[in-house]
């Protein structure tokens, strides 16, 4: 079937009612964007997914590799991928369009059992499908409420017994300082995001957890040496990620192997990792400039979490419980943690993030 065909013919169902269950909120780094080792910016790489011949899940080693960094589980099956809320429906362009780019990414941008929620909650005994992933890649703080809506629709308002809030990175990125989310938008935004699900949420049985977790730091991917010097392919060559956040190659004027459909698709796709986040990757060029701000809207966003989450366990009421995990602030990341696109985080990295979020649960 045609990739597009794919896409449009899609059907979204969710399990309703929980034993043990966990909801995942966030960007890509909570979805698993591009994790999977098949994936990167390469056409031949990117035309095999496409066209349908490697597909984005577990791989030969992926059970074996999280045994040797301490995980335990034994199988690894397909998480639920939450789809809109119907309240997210503003008009029907932008319901289909919206719908068709969270399909398509989770079908062949993401790898969800590579990402540290997923692996968080089946070290926890969570089954996959009591894993429920609202996150999305390209979201921002912003996103907040419509995550939690889709959360919301998994059982008419029963909330799971854990929710994750992770995001990581979206909101300092930009082409100029005015364009970040400033650290009062965030926290007000996380406070109303809150307020908003203990408004329209009811605890699971035996009760809600919902951890809100600090942003890692982003600034390692520009500056930690093994990242930088890290090997991956880009359009038919080897370069290292520092090479790949540095320049801006233009487009090729071939693409092969693909058909003309997947073409459109690889020459939209295969870009300068530059562009995932302007403001993170001109810190190659213009430290003096980025360095202050980016390290400043880091430390804001942790200090309105921290703020935000006081004040919200002030008002606490119910069996909805609000936690603040700080462990990720500590996370440091190599070479081998990262995917191949330089800027989203590998398997291993994920583990790291995972096993972060596991030691700041147990505080």
């Amino acid at each position: 079937m045609k990739p597009l065909l794919i896409l449009i013919c899609l059907v979204f169902t969710i399990p309703t009612g929980h034993a043990k269950s966990i909801a995942i909120i966030g960007d890509s780094i909570s979805s698993g964007g591009g994790a999977h080792p098949n994936l990167a910016l390469d056409q031949e790489a990117l035309a095999k997914v496409f066209e349908g011949q490697v597909v984005i899940t577990p791989d030969a080693g992926y059970l074996k590799k999280l045994e040797e960094l301490g995980f335990t589980f034994a199988s690894a099956n397909q998480p639920v991928r939450l789809p809109l809320s119907k309240r997210e429906y503003k008009t029907p362009l932008s319901w289909w369009f919206e719908s068709l780019w969270l399909s398509f990414s989770s079908r062949f941008l993401d790898a969800e059992e590579y990402s540290w929620g997923y692996l968080l909650a089946r070290e926890m005994g969570i089954t996959e499908n009591q894993i429920y992933i609202a996150a999305q890649d390209g979201a921002a703080m912003m996103s907040l409420e419509n995550q939690i809506d889709r959360v919301l629709d998994i059982d008419q308002g029963r909330l799971p017994e854990i929710v994750m809030i992770f995001y990581t990175g979206n909101d300092m990125c930009g082409l100029t300082p005015d364009m970040l989310t400033t650290p009062e938008e965030y926290g007000e935004t996380l406070a109303a995001g809150l307020q908003y699900l203990r408004l329209n949420g009811e605890a699971a049985s035996s009760g809600t957890k919902v951890y809100v977790v600090d942003p890692i730091s982003m600034l390692q991917i520009v500056s930690r040496p093994s990242i930088q010097e890290k090997v991956v392919r880009y359009r038919g060559r080897d370069m290292t990620c520092r090479d790949l956040q540095t320049s801006n190659f233009g487009p090729e004027p071939q693409v092969t192997p693909a058909t003309d459909e997947v073409s459109a698709i690889l020459n939209f796709f295969i870009k300068p990792t530059q562009q995932f986040c302007p403001s993170l990757f001109a810190m190659h060029k213009e430290p003096k400039i980025w360095g202050p701000v980016l390290s400043n809207r880091i430390t804001g966003y942790r200090e309105q979490i921290a703020q935000v989450v006081d004040n919200a366990n002030k008002l606490a009421g119910g069996n909805i419980v609000i936690r603040h995990i700080q462990s990720t602030r500590s996370v440091i990341f190599e070479g081998d943690d990262m995917a191949n696109d330089c800027f989203h985080i590998g398997l291993q990295g994920q583990a790291k993030i995972a096993k972060s979020v596991m030691d700041g649960m147990k505080l």
